[in-house]
């Protein structure tokens, strides 16, 4: 079996290489920061998240730290929108062992988004930042746990309207984490 934590690095540092030679933003892979991706792990882990939802998947670097941090029997659902990155996303799922515990589909995340039924305890957004806000209405009817939002800070002009709108949302306590590129958490009051 392949050792998960060095299997992960290998991935980001490939990642973090792709993305130092290429200049056109949307072909680049754009991975969680590490110490983001631990986080989100520990926050899978702690809230003993069964069922998650990921918006963007890239080349699976994000899907398979939440993956292995899943309960047995957890399972999470990606989304991304380039047929390329999930398959190479899903070579990556099977080299390490995870492949069991991952949907993928690949389309228009806001299509995407309408067409899934059920609920989250746990939603990670991590993709078109400017698609966001036209995302919030189905993430808020989708979501039953806690919504974690990457870039938040480093990208605060692109997510900024986003953010404001989710703290404007009744029955929400949003908190921004400066960790990584700024983590977004939002959970409902338990009111609501």
């Amino acid at each position: 079996m392949v050792d998960f934590h060095d299997f992960s690095a290998a991935v980001l540092a490939r990642s973090r290489d792709h993305d130092s030679r290429v200049e056109a933003h949307e072909s680049r892979y754009r991975n969680l920061e590490p110490a983001s991706a631990r986080l989100l792990a520990d926050l899978v882990c702690g809230l003993r998240a069964e069922n998650v939802l990921e918006v963007g998947t890239s080349n699976g670097y994000s899907t398979m730290w939440i993956a292995q941090a899943l309960p047995p029997g957890g399972r999470i659902l990606t989304i991304d929108n380039h047929p390329g990155r999930a398959a190479e996303a899903a070579g990556h799922f099977a080299e390490v062992g995870l492949e069991a515990q991952i949907e993928q589909r690949v389309g228009d995340a806001g299509e995407e988004l309408a067409a899934i039924h059920g609920s989250f305890d746990l939603i990670f957004l991590d993709s078109d930042r400017t698609a966001y806000l036209d995302y919030l209405p189905q993430i808020l009817r989708l979501l039953d746990g806690l919504l974690v939002v990457d870039n938040v800070i480093s990208h605060e002009h692109e997510t900024a309207d986003f953010t404001a709108a989710l703290r404007e949302t009744p029955g929400f306590a949003v908190l921004t984490l400066a960790v990584g590129k700024g983590l977004l958490l939002a959970q409902r009051s338990a009111e609501y």
